[in-house]
């Protein structure tokens, strides 16, 4: 059983982790860690993670829709190769032993961390009218990633697609 300072320490890494979400992305590099201290299984871990990061996905989703940023008719295709992509992440997930799986998190807790704090201009040049194709293996990896680890996900879809959200906001700022 969880101690009240445990739930109360693991309430506030939650909360610091919603405001870092909202402000920059990448909380589950506070929360996954945070979570991973008080014991629980990597497995467990990354899919309490996850179920607390899909109420910020689906935020993200609407404000994005609302603002006129998502194309309609890559919906189908996008979601449908994400969802596959996540699917098999989580599924191997499961096969990977948690001694094997949590070295495995932590360095990417590392690298990912690292890559964000570095990367200031994700979404600058990133980006662009891209191929069915690249569309579709950017929707597989980065769904993969997601399934399999999360932290940062939103991000890497800025910087998959940021040029392309920049330069629609371009072309209605010239239209206006």
């Amino acid at each position: 059983a969880m101690t009240p300072t445990t739930i109360a320490l693991l309430s506030l890494a939650a909360f610091i982790a919603g405001v870092v979400d909202a402000i920059a992305g990448g909380g589950g590099l506070l929360t996954v860690p945070a979570i991973l201290t008080v014991g629980l299984p990597t497995q467990l871990t990354l899919g309490t993670n996850k179920g607390q990061s899909v109420f910020g996905s689906a935020m993200a989703l609407w404000r994005f829709w609302r603002a006129g940023r998502i194309d309609p008719r890559r919906i189908p295709i996008a979601f449908g190769l994400g969802l596959g992509g996540a699917l098999v992440g989580a599924w191997t997930v499961g096969l990977v032993s948690d001694q094997v799986l949590k070295p495995v998190v932590l360095g990417l807790l590392v690298v990912v961390a690292i890559f964000l704090t570095v990367r200031r201009d994700f979404g600058e040049r990133a980006g662009g009218h891209y191929s069915p194709w690249r569309s579709a293996a950017i929707a597989v990896m980065i769904g993969a990633y997601d399934g399999f680890f999360g932290p940062g996900t939103g991000t890497f879809l800025i910087m998959a697609h940021g040029e392309e959200y920049g330069h629609h906001d371009k072309q209605a700022e010239h239209h206006r």
